[in-house]
Protein backbone atom coordinates (compact mmCIF):
# COMPACT_ATOMS: atom_id res chain seq x y z
CA UNK A 1 0.00 0.00 0.00
CA UNK A 2 2.45 2.19 0.99
CA UNK A 3 4.20 1.85 -2.46
CA UNK A 4 1.68 2.68 -4.62
CA UNK A 5 0.68 6.13 -2.51
CA UNK A 6 4.22 7.08 -3.18
CA UNK A 7 3.99 6.24 -7.01
CA UNK A 8 0.74 8.10 -6.85
CA UNK A 9 2.64 11.07 -5.97
CA UNK A 10 4.79 10.81 -8.94
CA UNK A 11 2.89 12.77 -12.01
CA UNK A 12 3.05 16.23 -13.69
CA UNK A 13 1.13 17.87 -10.81
CA UNK A 14 3.26 17.60 -7.90
CA UNK A 15 5.60 19.19 -6.45
CA UNK A 16 8.06 16.36 -5.03
CA UNK A 17 9.57 17.93 -1.90
CA UNK A 18 12.56 15.10 -1.50
CA UNK A 19 14.73 12.15 -2.64
CA UNK A 20 12.41 9.57 -2.75
CA UNK A 21 15.65 7.18 -2.21
CA UNK A 22 15.53 8.43 1.35
CA UNK A 23 11.95 7.09 1.98
CA UNK A 24 12.59 3.43 2.89
CA UNK A 25 9.69 0.86 2.67
CA UNK A 26 10.05 -1.93 5.46
CA UNK A 27 8.00 -5.59 5.17
CA UNK A 28 8.06 -4.69 1.29
CA UNK A 29 4.65 -6.50 0.32
CA UNK A 30 3.34 -7.53 3.09
CA UNK A 31 0.45 -6.46 5.08
CA UNK A 32 2.13 -4.84 8.02
CA UNK A 33 4.22 -2.93 4.98
CA UNK A 34 5.32 0.51 6.39
CA UNK A 35 7.49 3.37 5.69
CA UNK A 36 10.14 5.39 6.93
CA UNK A 37 11.23 8.90 5.99
CA UNK A 38 14.99 9.22 6.99
CA UNK A 39 14.68 12.87 7.32
CA UNK A 40 12.61 12.51 10.30
CA UNK A 41 13.88 13.69 13.72
CA UNK A 42 12.98 14.40 17.37
CA UNK A 43 13.13 18.51 17.86
CA UNK A 44 15.10 19.25 21.42
CA UNK A 45 11.66 20.02 22.42
CA UNK A 46 11.02 16.72 21.99
CA UNK A 47 8.64 17.10 19.35
CA UNK A 48 8.95 14.64 15.99
CA UNK A 49 10.19 17.09 13.04
CA UNK A 50 8.88 15.61 9.66
CA UNK A 51 9.29 16.67 6.15
CA UNK A 52 6.93 17.00 3.51
CA UNK A 53 7.93 14.48 0.48
CA UNK A 54 5.65 16.43 -1.89
CA UNK A 55 3.49 18.89 -2.74
CA UNK A 56 -0.19 18.27 -4.45
CA UNK A 57 -3.48 19.68 -4.93
CA UNK A 58 -3.27 22.29 -2.24
CA UNK A 59 -1.93 19.27 0.36
CA UNK A 60 1.80 18.66 1.72
CA UNK A 61 2.15 14.83 1.59
CA UNK A 62 4.27 13.14 4.52
CA UNK A 63 5.92 9.63 5.69
CA UNK A 64 3.92 9.80 9.39
CA UNK A 65 6.49 8.64 12.34
CA UNK A 66 3.56 7.22 14.51
CA UNK A 67 2.21 4.24 11.32
CA UNK A 68 4.49 4.66 8.57
CA UNK A 69 1.90 5.80 6.46
CA UNK A 70 1.83 8.42 3.98
CA UNK A 71 -1.18 11.12 5.03
CA UNK A 72 -1.50 14.46 3.64
CA UNK A 73 -2.16 17.64 5.63
CA UNK A 74 -3.16 21.47 4.64
CA UNK A 75 -1.41 23.24 7.15
CA UNK A 76 2.44 23.21 8.12
CA UNK A 77 3.88 23.55 11.34
CA UNK A 78 2.23 21.99 15.10
CA UNK A 79 -0.15 19.59 13.53
CA UNK A 80 -1.79 16.51 15.38
CA UNK A 81 -1.87 13.42 12.26
CA UNK A 82 -5.02 12.62 12.06
CA UNK A 83 -3.86 8.89 10.81
CA UNK A 84 -5.09 5.78 11.05
CA UNK A 85 -8.54 5.97 11.16
CA UNK A 86 -9.20 2.58 10.25
CA UNK A 87 -8.89 -0.09 12.50
CA UNK A 88 -6.00 -1.66 10.64
CA UNK A 89 -3.12 0.50 12.40
CA UNK A 90 -4.43 -0.86 16.14
CA UNK A 91 -5.54 3.30 16.96
CA UNK A 92 -9.07 1.37 17.99
CA UNK A 93 -8.48 -1.44 20.75
CA UNK A 94 -10.49 -2.83 22.91
CA UNK A 95 -9.44 -3.41 26.46
CA UNK A 96 -12.12 -5.60 28.53
CA UNK A 97 -14.68 -4.67 26.59
CA UNK A 98 -13.97 -1.50 26.62
CA UNK A 99 -13.19 1.00 23.63
CA UNK A 100 -10.06 3.15 23.55
CA UNK A 101 -8.82 5.49 21.25
CA UNK A 102 -5.24 5.46 21.55
CA UNK A 103 -4.00 9.12 20.96
CA UNK A 104 -0.94 10.19 18.99
CA UNK A 105 1.93 12.33 19.37
CA UNK A 106 1.86 15.85 17.78
CA UNK A 107 4.37 16.58 15.32
CA UNK A 108 5.89 19.67 13.38
CA UNK A 109 5.72 19.33 10.21
CA UNK A 110 7.96 21.82 8.76
CA UNK A 111 9.29 23.16 4.73
CA UNK A 112 12.81 23.60 3.91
Amino acid sequence: MKLSKLNMLRNEKTKILCDFKEIRIMNKGKKNEYAIDQRTKRATDGLITIYPIAFQNGYYWYICSDCGEVHASKELGKIVPSCCIDNDCERHQYINGNHHLIQREPVYLISY
